[in-house]
């Protein structure tokens, strides 16, 4: 919707601005089966700029089970910075697929990035943010995905938690694993809100993409 009716979007959104309090969050919360795909896409930005820490999660059945996080004065509506989203969608194909039905055509070189559900890095870890999961062996089927890409020749990127799952599939060539460090704000602590390790991981020396 951010790039077809970017108006008509602003406008659902507007309307959530005005109306909102925590009678108007968890009547929206409630809606699971909305199908007008404007009320959808406007539902969803505004429980995403107004539940706890912009978290999203579902439950078993699939439906969305945040809370209402406490802001004064939630940024709900972001016209310009959805108006600049749509410009610069104008001519992108935008599809949902499993992504082992990803298929780019061989003999141009393509850049895929893979951004999967992180592996838990101890048992404390929350990663079930929806009631499919990623499981251990969805890891390893992208990484055989991963290499498949690679042996056709395409440059394959991946993120991924600093697990020792993740390390061991990805521990030989042609994978390269970069460590970095990621904010996370998603902790009912502030003071436990900090930085964390992840890992890159690339089928392409750093500064060889092209």
């Amino acid at each position: 919707m951010i790039q077809s009716d970017p108006d008509a979007l602003i406008a659902a959104l507007t309307i959530h601005a005005n109306h909102h309090s925590k009678a108007h969050y968890y009547e929206i919360r409630q809606q699971h089966t909305l199908t007008d795909p404007i009320a959808r896409a406007a539902r969803l930005l505004y429980l995403n700029r107004t539940c706890y820490n912009g978290l999203y999660r579902v439950n078993r059945r699939g439906e969305f089970n945040v809370p209402m996080g406490r802001y004064k004065n939630p940024n709900i509506i972001q016209a310009e910075n959805i108006r600049a989203c749509h410009r610069v969608l104008q001519g992108v194909t935008i599809e949902h697929h499993p992504f082992a039905d990803v298929n780019p055509p061989d003999g141009d070189r393509c850049f895929l990035y893979f951004d999967p559900p992180y592996h838990p890095s101890d048992d404390g870890s929350f990663t079930s943010y929806s009631k499919l999961g990623f499981t251990a062996e969805d890891q390893a089927r992208l990484r055989d995905f991963a290499l498949n890409l690679h042996d056709r020749g395409h440059a394959v990127m991946l993120s991924n938690s600093n697990a020792d799952l993740i390390r061991e599939l990805y521990a030989q060539p042609p994978f390269r694993i970069f460590e970095i460090s990621a904010p996370r704000l998603v902790n009912c602590k502030s003071s436990q809100r900090q930085a964390v390790g992840e890992v890159l991981i690339t089928t392409y020396p750093p500064g060889k993409l092209r």
